[in-house]
């Protein structure tokens, strides 16, 4: 799976997550990593970061699961697999591998910590 950020101008530089790749993992990844409810960035980074800290509270076996929810889309994180989710339909939501996640969600949190630049595009290359 490739996934694509960038920083893009609507008034304002905001972050972008995107891909071609059309599988439903891609696209409801994607769909989470972009999904920041129109807070600001600060905030958007401080989630994320909050994010990163439960996926090591279960990683290191001080719980089993916990939940991660944006705005739109949510995330059960288990050792044995995240199930993202939207939280207005039951029936759209893909299991992602726990590392696929970890990555995917360290490298955005990473990226939205870098300086904004229309001009800087980072690819990441997720493998299952």
């Amino acid at each position: 799976m490739k996934i694509e950020f960038s920083w893009n101008r609507n008034g304002h530089l905001h972050p972008f997550c995107s891909t071609q790749d059309t599988s439903r993992k891609a696209q409801i990844l994607t769909a989470l990593l972009n999904d920041d409810g129109g807070i600001s960035l600060p905030e958007t980074l401080n989630w994320l970061l909050e994010g990163i800290r439960r996926i090591d509270r279960v990683k290191n076996q001080e719980v089993d699961t916990l939940d991660w929810d944006r705005e739109t889309f949510g995330a059960l994180i288990s050792k044995q697999n995240v199930k993202i989710y939207s939280l207005y339909s039951d029936t759209y939501n893909e299991n992602l591998s726990f590392r696929l996640f970890e990555e995917a969600l360290r490298a955005w949190a990473d990226f939205i910590k870098s300086t904004p630049s229309i001009d800087l595009t980072k690819t990441l290359l997720l493998e299952d």
